[in-house]
């Protein structure tokens, strides 16, 4: 987890830490960052990630600055990991299948970010540029239909 890093100088969060905050999130199933802030004033924190829990705007901005290729690289090195270890057998017909799916995240026609996405919305009043973010998150599948 640690070669995960972000764009940042001289952070004085560790991403690391954020990166567990939010991999916490997903996995005790939070809807959202302010739902984990919410969870700050519980002492566990500093066991789970190894300090206090950051705020959820520092998560969501130092998260918004990580660089990708370090979690894609985590990501092979876990799926190496469990194809190793033999916990990700494939059925007796051989496949294995990865679903994916697409999500757009929110739309705006105000605000933006380097990132975004953009298209253009014809109104009534005239064009508009709507700016947006999509995902598509990847689920290995080996259960077969029928």
């Amino acid at each position: 987890m640690e070669a995960i890093r972000d764009r940042r100088e001289q952070g004085r969060i560790p991403t690391a830490s954020i990166v567990r905050a939010v991999m916490v999130m997903f996995f005790c199933r939070l809807g959202s960052l302010n739902a984990l802030g919410q969870t700050r004033v519980r002492g566990l924190w500093s066991q789970l990630i190894g300090q206090g829990l950051p705020s959820p705007d520092t998560i969501g901005r130092v998260a918004g600055l990580i660089d990708l290729q370090g979690v894609r690289s985590l990501a092979r090195q876990i799926y190496e990991r469990l194809k190793r270890g033999k916990a990700l057998v494939a059925p007796a017909h051989g496949l294995l299948a990865a679903v994916v799916d697409g999500h757009e995240t929110h739309a705006s026609f105000k605000r933006h970010c380097p990132g975004c996405l953009k298209r253009t919305i014809h109104t009534t009043q005239g064009d508009r540029i709507q700016y947006y973010h999509r995902s598509w998150p990847c689920h290995w599948s080996a259960k077969t239909c029928g």
